[in-house]
């Protein structure tokens, strides 16, 4: 990875986005181009865009990392954001949003525009944080990754195992999540099935092919349930994880898709971080 692109609106759970960003940018030297829309923002915004670049580059400073800060002054940002991305070969777009807006929608106009019609892989990181402060600016300590099918959720694997390659997060617990589906009329207790066996040590295999090719290590959970959301979501508050990584998330998505991912981002606690393919 050589350069990565960070949007910035001026919200303080953007702060999440900044220091993912860094993150993944760290063990390749990558570059970082911050974008700070200036369009109708009013003073409380410009006060937090302040903050937010003050930060980053506190991470450029501290993480050795290049960074390129810009201001944005179109009337249509996303537009600016894919030219850029177009023409300056950046590899990843980050991008923030505030829990709270939720409620009434998962991608803002920015957001959509840029997740839908860009050609670039993009990370949405949804964020607790309200306010500035210290509580999600600590280093990671448990990331929850949930893997129903390897093919597709291979991304969200591979972003969290970069993510540990940081210095800061080495002690980083990385569980590797997968619900054992069961049927309505199946008891819960019924995980000792033929076939429901065959597909946990199935999955065991693929993750045990996966740390022995990246050297990343996982911890392992398979939990019985009838909707995968209903498991990720009870897990991540019992282990009280930093963060959630979701794959599989291509644009614009199944509405079931859509449905479970809306419900993870609003009742799980922790960030959650959705990996749209181009």
């Amino acid at each position: 990875m050589k350069r990565i692109l960070l949007l910035l609106e001026g919200f303080a759970a953007e702060i999440s986005a900044i220091n993912l960003a860094f993150s993944l940018a760290e063990p390749s030297r990558a570059g970082v181009v911050v974008m700070c829309c200036k369009e109708d923002v009013d003073a409380v915004r410009k006060s937090s865009l302040d903050r937010l670049v003050a930060h980053a580059k506190s991470l450029s400073t501290t993480m050795n990392t290049p960074l390129d800060v810009r201001e944005v002054a179109e009337r249509h940002p996303a537009d600016a954001v894919r030219e850029v991305a177009r023409k300056e070969d950046i590899n990843l777009i980050v991008l923030g949003v505030a829990k709270s807006q939720l409620p009434k929608q998962l991608l803002g106009p920015i957001n959509r525009d840029v997740v839908r019609k860009g050609k670039t892989p993009t990370l949405l990181v949804v964020s607790p944080l309200e306010e500035f402060g210290d509580r999600y600016e600590r280093a990671l300590r448990k990331i929850l990754v949930p893997v129903e099918h390897m093919s597709e959720d291979i991304a969200a694997l591979r972003l969290a195992a970069a993510l540990t390659a940081v210095s800061a997060a080495r002690d980083t617990e990385l569980i590797a999540f997968n619900t054992i589906i069961l049927p309505a009329l199946v008891p819960m207790t019924a995980t000792d099935l033929p076939e429901i066996r065959r597909g946990r040590e199935k999955f065991q295999q693929s993750i045990d092919k996966f740390m022995h090719e990246t050297g990343t290590r996982l911890t392992v959970r398979q939990v019985p349930a009838r909707t995968p959301d209903e498991a990720i979501i009870e897990v991540a508050n019992e282990e009280e994880v930093d963060l959630i990584i979701l794959s599989g998330r291509r644009r614009p998505g199944t509405l079931a898709t859509l449905v479970s991912s809306f419900r993870i981002a609003t009742e799980a606690r922790a960030a959650v971080v959705f990996v749209y393919a181009p």
